[in-house]
């Protein structure tokens, strides 16, 4: 079970509609700001947004000045807007 949650931790990071490091900055889902308890709770050794983040800075960035700045928790988070129309269901 571990195995899969982490497959699908970095292929949701992966994705640059959802989370990128760009100019410096982190821009991530909005998922990270509603849960930002899940990254402050001290599983596996993560105590922060930033220290998580930082651990999978090679898969928000293919610039290696990006990946840097993630990695060593200095770029600034701001969220992206949530796409809604992921939660609608259609029968």
């Amino acid at each position: 079970m571990a195995v899969a949650l982490e497959q699908q931790a970095q292929r949701f990071l992966s994705d640059s509609t959802r989370n990128r490091a760009s100019g410096g900055k982190l821009e991530v889902s909005m998922i990270f700001n509603w849960f930002k308890v899940d990254w402050t709770s001290g599983y596996q050794g993560i105590q922060s947004r930033e220290q998580y983040f930082g651990k999978y800075a090679k898969l928000l960035s293919d610039d290696p000045a990006q990946q840097k700045i993630v990695a060593e928790g200095k770029a600034p988070i701001s969220h992206l807007e949530y796409d809604w129309s992921l939660n609608d269901v259609r029968k």
